[in-house]
């Protein structure tokens, strides 16, 4: 159970990073655009999609953080008693 939670952790970062990237990807061509750009205000709301996904990734990965702090406290109550 604990290599599911840990690998799930890590296919969550990966995704986060993904998002930080295509972000990041998006403000530099945001920052390109001209600000009377039709376009800048979809292209702003596609960046605030990308840092709801980050976010999201990060909420996720605490909890996870926190079922496998769970998970040893749990396992180490076993092996004591």
């Amino acid at each position: 159970m604990l290599c599911l939670v840990i690998f799930s952790m890590l296919i969550c970062a990966g995704q986060g990073i993904e998002h930080f990237i295509q972000a990041r990807v998006i403000k530099t061509t945001l920052s390109i655009m001209q600000s009377n750009d039709p376009e800048t205000e979809r292209v702003q709301q596609i960046l605030q999609v990308h840092y709801r996904a980050i976010e999201g990734s990060i909420a996720i990965i605490a909890a996870q953080g926190v079922l496998i702090f769970l998970l040893l406290r749990s396992d180490h109550g076993r092996q004591v008693a």
